[in-house]
């Protein structure tokens, strides 16, 4: 499983680079932290491009330089890469590739980890990377893009977390289901990460008839023997009402939200909106949309 974890400003960039690369390196082979830079002047091009290549350094302070180095730092002090006679491994130095930057790193448990940049629209140079590197996950803050978050997960066609409002790493999962088949995705994944980081999980569903009751009491009640048989803490909780608010509401901010991914056209889902970019602005706590499962290292 790959995962590739976007960054942008320092400030903003600190708990996805924490979170996401600590949620990453159990579950994935190799994890690329990426930060995308505007297209830059031609006269402040050659000063960028001098910098990129005396990266390790840090002689220079460019906005790449400043954010490779905040998370290179920030994934050293959080114990996250392997330390080799004090100083971070690093198993390809800095090298460019066409208008990309990598430095490759090698975490604590033995994970490939690339710092790249690349350069020009955000949108675009994110599901290029997605799309060369054959990502099965992307994580993203919703701070730092929050006006161009939509356009990522709807255009993606990887799995997405969303980092927004952390908390801690201690956090329970939520699946939000309504027992289809997109819904069955994200259910495997739940159940999934449930196990592999031990946290208690929520099968929760909103109903607002008899019949839809009915159905999700039988999905219930087949989802808690597989959950049963694999030895994780679960809970149900069936409400009625509005699905995005009682969603939300359900969650609060210690759960994060799995939801499945929608069959939607995406142009339609772009420009009218689903249930999952709704929940994702009104969630208080980290999203995960599930498009594709992806096999768990």
């Amino acid at each position: 499983m790959r995962t590739l974890v976007c960054i942008g400003g320092v400030d903003q960039s600190l708990p996805v680079v924490q979170f996401g690369t600590w949620f990453a390196t159990k579950i994935s082979t190799e994890i690329t932290l990426l930060y995308v830079e505007p297209e830059p002047s031609l006269a402040f091009k050659k000063e960028t491009e001098i910098a990129l290549q005396k990266l390790m350094e840090w002689n220079l302070d460019t906005p790449a330089v400043k954010i490779l180095r905040m998370a290179m730092n920030r994934l050293e002090e959080v114990n996250l890469l392997k330390i080799v006679r004090g100083k971070p491994k690093i198993v390809h130095e800095l090298q460019q590739w066409g208008e990309s930057w990598e430095l490759h790193l090698e975490s604590f448990t033995g994970n490939a980890i690339r710092l790249k940049t690349r350069t020009g629209d955000i949108v675009e140079q994110i599901l290029a990377e997605n799309r060369d590197n054959h990502a099965d996950l992307l994580i993203v803050g919703a701070s730092q893009k929050r006006k161009l978050l939509p356009k990522i997960i709807t255009f993606i066609d990887s799995s997405v977390l969303v980092i927004k409002n952390l908390i801690d790493h201690r956090y329970e999962l939520m699946i939000a289901t309504d027992g289809s088949e997109m819904a069955h995705k994200a259910e495997y994944v739940a159940i999934k990460t449930a196990q592999t980081y031990e946290r208690k999980l929520t099968l929760m569903s909103v109903v607002n008839t008899d019949e839809e009751r009915k159905v999700i009491e039988t999905h219930f009640s087949r989802m808690s023997k597989i959950i049963e048989k694999r030895g994780i803490e679960y809970s149900l909780d069936i409400r009625s009402g509005d699905v995005v608010e009682q969603i939300v509401e359900a969650a609060g901010d210690k759960k994060i939200i799995f939801l499945g991914g929608t069959r939607k056209n995406v142009l339609l889902k772009y420009l009218f909106g689903s249930k999952s970019l709704k929940i994702c602005r009104e969630a208080n706590t980290p999203i995960f949309i599930v498009k594709r499962p992806a096999e768990y290292r």
